[in-house]
């Protein structure tokens, strides 16, 4: 797709193309957060503020989503409306919206404000993908465009759509790619654990066999040609990398909606929407756009995080209970001296007398009391 311009004011300077990563909206809170909604909203009183700033400065402004727009399915009619209608409120801000799907849109297609924001699938890829019909565009106004390639003059963005390959740039093309995959390298990996953000880490053949994660360190080549990559999907990868091989520009974007709280971390607040100006068709530069989400003592209900750990540790001592061997005869002391642990003793007189687990309701009246 070519991007179309419309007639524009004596002050019109050129193209600005907003990179949005993850950003998960979801009406409802999330378990452990105080309020999950007004994080997301707070990132898109940025967008919009961000949205006038470039308008003001003569720029048709484009957003570019990297996928996963909404967190899940919304069953509520109300507030599935009001995302739709947020959406739609912010395309009359802009010259246009574009998308890369991610693997989100594509699970919870079902009750997805996404698929009803779509009018047509205008990527070849994401049709091939569809083999069970299992989503599809439901739109009567074309807010959101799913595409391959949106071009720009000398400058092309390319869609890496979730599961769905790599595409090679044109030649002779200032190639921006913006994928919703798992490509990382080992390089960003060490730096967000030098910074003690727990990042999901297994053996390299596990992460690439299981996980179909692909290292850049040995596959550096499915990138030759391209000039500025996007990568978003992966939550805790953040920063901004040149690899001279290929003489590209490597940008993790992170997430702006945190899902988990393990991604709720003091050390790691920072976010940007980068955006690429376009003049003339030919790419001037890329802007920042820095933003700092909320701390986690806004965000994350500590009573709450403390009381599930101590229900799952309480779990899997349990587990652990009911398929213990004995090896004495007195089977129950010889459980409580293997464990050695005082709350263990109560799950394990709990279970025995068949009694509510009484730790796990100390810690519910804790909260109750708060």
């Amino acid at each position: 797709m070519s991007v179309r311009y419309m007639e524009q004011s004596n002050s019109y300077k050129g193209n600005a193309y907003h990179i949005i990563t993850d950003l998960h909206d979801y009406p409802d809170n999330k378990i452990n957060r105080l309020d999950y909604p007004a994080e997301v909203k707070y990132v898109k009183d940025r967008l919009d503020e961000q949205i006038d700033r470039y308008s003001k400065m003569g720029y048709a402004n484009f957003l570019i989503y990297g996928g996963d727009i909404w967190d899940r399915s919304i069953r509520g009619a109300d507030a599935a409306m009001a995302a739709q209608n947020d959406m739609y409120r912010r395309s009359r801000k802009v010259n246009g919206i574009f998308v890369c799907v991610g693997n989100h849109e594509f699970t919870y297609h079902k009750n997805n404000p996404f698929w009803h924001l779509v009018k047509s699938i205008e990527s070849d890829r994401i049709k091939r993908k569809n083999t069970k019909g299992g989503w599809k565009e439901k739109g009567n106004l074309k807010c959101l465009n799913v595409v391959d390639r949106l071009v720009d003059g000398e400058v092309e963005f390319i869609f890496n759509h979730y599961s769905a390959g790599v595409l090679s740039p044109e030649v002779n093309r200032k190639s921006i790619g913006v994928f919703h995959q798992d490509i990382i390298f080992k390089g960003i990996v060490d730096y967000m654990k030098s910074k003690n953000i727990d990042v999901f880490q297994l053996e390299e053949d596990i992460m690439t066999t299981k996980f179909g994660y692909v290292y850049l360190d040995n596959n550096i080549d499915i990138l030759r040609g391209y000039d500025l990559c996007f990568f978003c999907h992966n939550h805790k990868t953040y920063g901004t990398f040149m690899n001279d091989e290929i003489g590209a520009e490597l940008d993790w974007l992170a997430s702006l909606g945190r899902t988990n709280i393990t991604e709720v971390h003091n050390s790691f607040l920072e976010r940007r929407i980068p955006t690429v100006i376009v003049e003339n068709g030919k790419f001037i530069r890329k802007d920042e756009n820095y933003l700092m989400l909320p701390r986690r003592e806004e965000s994350v209900d500590e009573v709450a995080v403390t009381i599930q750990k101590e229900k799952y540790e309480r779990s899997k001592e349990k587990k652990e209970v009911k398929e213990y061997i004995g090896t004495s005869d007195n089977p129950v002391n010889s459980l409580k001296t293997y464990f050695g642990n005082q709350l263990v003793d109560i799950v394990i007189d709990g279970i025995l007398d068949d009694k509510p687990d009484e730790v796990l309701d100390g810690y519910r009246k804790m909260l109750l009391d708060l």
